[in-house]
């Protein structure tokens, strides 16, 4: 199954590891971190705007890249970016009012909000395991179809109705499983219950009481000043993300923002203006896998002894777009990371981030394997390429990605360019070095497919399906591939 980073070619040796003094003499943590930005900017891991607060100071507030790379627009701390699933705690939030005001009971079920939802599952599923991915509702974004039907406008009801009322995957509350039905069903109950837009109520409800003026649903068809574009790696370089309707992500990703409006809203989240207490803490409370009501709650570690610092966070990714919210309760921290390169590497990014606010020892983000390995395939051949990954692997392995990520994307690209041999290559090295990893085998077996070799490609889509139950898309390979027997 296709990843969706990819960057342009590189080779850089940089040091693995550092202390915010060591990056700074002075000992300055904005300094510190406006050096590690800088250095992952120019080393392609990062391009956006980030904003870093500790206590009552903002420590950094800057922005990276280009926020429209045709005409050379720098991005600023005014730029505004699309959030994806960062949405999700703002229409976890506006649940929660409607809990506090009687409106909702998070006891009850789709059923008692939305009469058109499927009765047999909307009988069963409640609002809890709506806002803590417990409902089993099939995710949106996994269907196969998904990069044709969102390209597609849709009312709530359509999208909620046609895409997000599959068959239960499980019975409700038996297990956690991230699903962005969950999100776009919830905002089609807020507009149930307040009888207004999505998009309406939440202005009224938590941006113009914040002053978050920079805020509001993504739509094409509208003037956003400042708004970024989103981009996407390709071999020369960068291309124009893919085209979405933001009325398929709704509730669960169609927010754009500013890190000042972010920061806002981590500021709102200390005192009742939004929502009481009571209501706060349930947000903040980990259920099964370890997440909330529109956040996980999840450990970062910290310097090298072994300890680590628990945080509240969520990250969001949507075509030309990815965004990291973490926050420090104890020590009033938050790190806003908003960016318009679906290949940032934000978790990284964070991770330092937040060493250095607690001065600790951090690594320096790795660097992207891909790039590095295609530039080689098309200079001097698979062969070379296959050979320098193993070189790469036992001399500079701190130095770059070697996750499945990085051979997963490079055989994409090489089957954007039919170059099909060199692809099948690629996919059989990566299911060696990750023979556990149901997506290798998905990946292998669509190359089979695509290269006509019909009897390879179902034996490796069946084992994806052996290590992975759920894989719909290796399912729907399969389908394909039989069909034409």
């Amino acid at each position: 199954m296709r990843t969706p980073r990819f960057l342009g070619p590189m080779v850089v040796v940089v040091a693995l590891a550092a202390t915010s003094s060591q990056l700074d003499a002075a000992g300055s943590k904005t300094a510190a971190l406006d050096s590690l930005l800088t250095y992952s900017q120019q080393h392609g891991l990062f391009s956006g705007a980030v904003l870093v607060a500790s206590g009552d100071s903002v420590v950094l507030e800057k922005g990276y890249g280009w926020a429209d790379r045709e005409w050379d627009v720098p991005i600023t701390p005014d730029t505004k970016f699309r959030l994806g699933s960062v949405t999700k705690q703002f229409t976890a939030a506006v649940i929660l009012q409607l809990v506090n005001e009687g409106a909702v009971s998070l006891d009850s079920t789709i059923s008692s909000y939305l009469p058109y939802y499927r009765a047999d599952t909307g009988r069963q599923v409640t609002i809890h395991h709506l806002l803590c991915h417990q409902s089993g509702i099939p995710n949106l974004t996994a269907d196969p179809e998904y990069p044709q039907f969102s390209r597609q406008p849709f009312s709530t009801e359509e999208i909620i109705r046609e895409r997000c009322s599959g068959d239960l995957e499980f019975v409700p509350a038996a297990e956690f499983r991230y699903s962005n039905s969950n999100y776009v069903i919830l905002g089609g109950i807020i507009e149930a219950v307040t009888g207004t837009p999505y998009e309406n109520a939440l202005r009224a409800r938590i941006f113009d009481p914040l002053h978050m003026g920079d805020t509001g649903y993504d739509r094409d068809d509208r003037i956003i000043p400042h708004r970024a574009r989103g981009y996407e790696p390709a071999p020369e370089g960068y291309r124009n993300a893919r085209y979405i309707d933001m009325s398929v992500p709704h509730g669960a990703g169609a927010l754009y923002s500013t890190v000042r409006d972010l920061y806002r809203w981590d500021r709102a989240l200390y005192g009742d203006g939004i929502l009481p207490q009571e209501y706060r803490s349930l947000m903040f409370t980990p259920n099964k896998g370890g997440y909330g009501y529109g956040w996980g709650i999840r450990s970062i570690p910290i310097g090298d002894a072994g300890d680590s610092i628990q945080v509240v966070r969520h990250s969001g990714g949507i075509n030309g777009f990815v965004s990291d919210i973490v926050r420090v309760p104890e020590r009033r921290q938050v790190v806003v990371l908003l960016s318009n390169t679906v290949d940032s590497k934000l978790t990284d990014l964070t991770s330092a981030i937040v060493n250095i606010l607690y001065d600790e020892t951090f690594r320096m983000p790795t660097l992207p394997l891909s790039p590095v390995l295609l530039a080689t395939t098309l200079s001097e051949g698979v062969d070379a390429a296959v050979r320098q990954y193993a070189t790469l692997k036992k001399e500079q392995a701190e130095v770059y990605d070697f996750g499945e990520d990085e051979l997963n994307r490079l055989g994409y690209q090489l089957l954007e360019q039919q170059r099909f041999e060199d692809a099948i290559r690629i996919f059989r090295l990566n299911v060696e070095a990750f023979p556990e990893a149901s997506n290798t085998y998905d990946s292998l077996g669509e190359a089979y497919k695509i290269a006509g070799n019909k009897k390879l490609a179902i034996e490796n889509l069946k084992k994806s399906l052996a290590l992975n139950p759920g894989n719909t898309h290796a399912e729907e390979l399969i389908k394909e591939v039989e069909g034409k027997e």
